[in-house]
């Protein structure tokens, strides 16, 4: 399945997740998982996150620029809905694969729609503690992509593979 043909849809999916794992490789071969607070997906295949808090993620980009980001729509509303239909109404989650750039300064456009999306909570401590300081962000071009199938409930909701 070529990703260029299927970014659109890939990129709804994206947008509509609200969980995110990235799949690292540590300098002694394991796979770490990071989790991030969300990821932004451009036209052109690739997307940026930013970075504050994961500690082994950064160190093993050093290592080995490969990730894998897993978007998950978690919402129970969604898990509600397609357990009492007995399916989903669009694949609930989508892996994508790439290489991670540089962490390099968050733009200002970048800090400010990480603060929209987060703005309903800027009157908490922890959105003082963990969301006001976002200062570094890091590109991923994408390359890859499988879509993650649940069976019955996810039976042609995205193109099977050629």
């Amino acid at each position: 399945m070529s990703l260029a043909q299927h970014w659109p849809e890939i990129r709804k999916i994206f947008q509509r997740a609200n969980s995110y794992l990235v799949a690292s490789i540590s300098p002694d071969g394991f796979p770490h998982m990071s989790p991030i607070g969300t990821l932004w997906l451009r036209d052109d295949m690739t997307g940026y996150y930013l970075e504050r808090f994961p500690e082994a993620l950064p160190r093993n980009l050093d290592h080995c620029d490969r990730v894998e980001v897993i978007a998950l729509d978690g919402s129970p509303g969604t898990w509600l809905r397609g357990l009492l239909k007995g399916r989903f109404p669009s694949l609930p989650a989508m892996r994508l694969r790439g290489h991670a750039g540089p962490r390099r300064p968050a733009t200002d456009v970048e800090q400010a729609r990480w603060q929209r999306k987060v703005r309903r909570l800027r009157f908490t401590k922890g959105h003082a503690l963990l969301w006001r300081e976002m200062t570094h962000a890091r590109d991923i071009r994408f390359d890859a992509f499988d879509p993650i199938r649940l069976g019955a409930m996810t039976e042609g909701l995205f193109p099977e593979p050629d």
